[in-house]
């Protein structure tokens, strides 16, 4: 679709030189970026199938936090090499997201995708040449579909509709200490993401407003970093106004355990580096599939479900650690049967434990754990891929057991409210409890039913275990967030 654009004498590249906002369709020709994408798609079999380095595990990480952060998290990626090698791999990756039966519509924002990516390796080749400043930046606003198809259709793509979430992604390339280029994707989730905001920023900020889902998706947008100085989460910002966060309303944030923005980066970061040892088994994993891939053992949708199956069973091990992360992943429903799940984990009493995760998985909301990229093809009607002899839940409970000898301790507040150390800052484990109520629980004991430590400003209970929250103001903002 074109559009009608004001022309000016100043350039495009020199209008993102100077803060400018532009569109990507200002400065290439989009019919030609169109072309090229419907030439790859019909000749699809015969682009080289090149990998990127670590591709695996940056799907494996990505795989994993999408499914259990709802809104508030920051993916960073960098890519390092043959820059052209690396925009082929993209391309390949995006063609096999072309799986059989997919709708249309599907087939519409993967079309998109194409071209966001040829777009994006354009820009690359101005900033190598020295046309576009080296600082530039490549934004895309990815949202909730708006296609009026049924929602189940929609989940079932890989679009987490519970909270309309979508992602903000922007790219950026620098050198490397040998002179070599780097290509840096980061996206951060957010809630809502049906709403008007990016018409409004387009509005805005753009000589064109797209006035659907998959219009934004089409729509690149090139500015540098003297527009948005905190890359990504300045755009966040920008969309969220003064009196979100992530999307989020103040009521929605009260219940929402989400960063700020100055400290999105580290906390995200610290995220991924206390679970890494489930990245490496999804990466250890998916490894294997694609070398059965690779032999014709397996298709690449099947591939895909069993690669959504591991994420499934992982996750309960991670709710049975870290309960904090229940309510993204499982929904509202079924927080107070896995924070039971976990506090009899923790006590030893290992059959409970089970009981209460399995019945925290069976009240869990469908539309709530939704990975990127769908559930592929599936060869089963169980959510795990594990033999049918064995019982999942149960598993989850002898694996998190092995689990818990890798905790990695990091700073923190501890959640059980009974602990003397709050509101201070100690050395908790991924599930926020500190080393000295573990012992507790270690020795069969239950400090979340001791009497309360005296509660001081800024926090407030939320049964046995507890969200640490405190005023933040950003940019004028007085929002109640979760520390």
């Amino acid at each position: 679709m074109s559009f009608e654009l004001e022309h000016t004498d100043i350039s495009p590249e020199s209008r993102v030189d100077r803060f400018g906002v532009v569109l990507a369709r200002e400065m290439f020709n989009r019919n030609a970026i169109e072309k090229r994408a419907q030439e790859l798609i019909e000749n699809s079999e015969d682009i080289k199938n090149s990998e990127i380095e670590n591709e695996i595990y940056n799907n494996a990480a990505t795989g994993l936090f999408e499914k259990i952060t709802a809104a508030g998290h920051l993916s960073h990626i960098e890519f390092e090499g043959d820059q052209e090698e690396i925009h082929e791999a993209t391309i390949k990756r995006l063609l096999n997201g072309r799986l059989e039966n997919t709708p249309d519509w599907e087939n519409h924002r993967n079309f998109a995708e194409i071209c966001e990516e040829l777009t994006v390796y354009e820009t690359f080749k101005k900033i190598k040449t020295g046309e576009l400043p080296a600082d530039t930046m490549i934004v895309t606003h990815s949202n909730l579909p708006d296609e009026n198809v049924d929602e189940e259709e929609k989940i079932h793509v890989g679009y987490r509709t519970l909270n309309a979430k979508g992602m903000l992604r922007t790219y950026s390339f620098n050198q490397n200490e040998n002179g070599e280029w780097v290509r840096i994707l980061e996206q951060v989730s957010r809630s809502n993401s049906d709403d008007n905001s990016t018409r409004d920023w387009f509005n805005s900020h753009a000589s064109a407003v797209p006035i659907t889902s998959t219009g934004a998706l089409s729509e690149q947008v090139i500015v540098s970093s003297k527009r948005l100085p905190n890359g990504v989460v300045s755009l966040v910002e920008e969309l969220d106004g003064p009196d979100r966060l992530y999307g989020e309303s103040e009521a929605e944030l009260i219940e929402n355990n989400r960063p700020d923005y100055s400290v999105l980066r580290e906390v995200s970061a610290e995220r991924e580096n206390t679970l890494g040892v489930y990245i490496n088994e999804i990466n250890q994993y998916d490894t294997e599939l694609k070398q059965k891939q690779e032999i014709g053992e397996i298709s690449y949708a099947v591939r895909l479900n069993k690669f959504d199956k591991k994420i499934n069973e992982i996750n309960m091990r991670i709710l049975l650690l870290a309960p904090q992360y229940t309510k993204d992943t499982y929904g509202k429903a079924s927080v107070q049967n896995i924070e039971a799940a976990s506090i009899a984990f923790y006590q030893g009493d290992h059959l409970l434990a089970q009981r209460e995760l399995e019945q925290g998985h069976r009240v869990r909301n469908k539309k709530a754990s939704v990975g990127c990229g769908g559930s592929g093809k599936a060869d089963s009607d169980s959510d795990f891929d594990i033999d049918s002899k064995i019982n999942p839940f149960e598993q989850a409970v002898e694996k998190a057991s092995e689990d818990k000898e890798d905790w990695k301790w990091s700073k923190g507040v501890c959640q059980v409210k009974s602990c003397s150390s709050r509101p201070g800052q100690t050395e908790v484990g991924p599930c926020s409890v500190c080393k000295n109520c573990q012992k507790k629980f270690d020795a069969g004991e239950d400090p979340t039913k001791e009497a309360d430590y005296t509660p001081s400003e800024g926090r407030e209970k939320s049964g046995g275990l507890m969200v640490f929250l405190s005023n933040v103001t950003v940019e004028g903002k007085n929002l109640k967030k979760a520390a």
